[in-house]
């Protein structure tokens, strides 16, 4: 059974921008990014995983 190779390279630039409304302070916008930040870490990986989900789904497995 010969060995078979898989290299998976992904760069990433995310920008995020970020404004309030109702004259929200620098401190408070930060500290309410803070409290949801493993939400938004969910919610990305959630979305890049399907994606290549969906990539690698629809490849043909070689070797079978």
């Amino acid at each position: 059974m010969t060995g078979i190779q898989v290299s998976v390279d992904v760069a990433m630039s995310p920008e995020f921008h970020i404004s309030g409304s109702g004259g929200q302070q620098d401190g408070d916008m930060l500290q309410n990014i803070r409290q949801h930040l493993r939400e938004l870490a969910d919610e990305v990986g959630g979305e890049i995983a399907e994606r290549l989900s969906e990539v690698f789904g629809n490849m043909p497995l070689k070797g079978q």
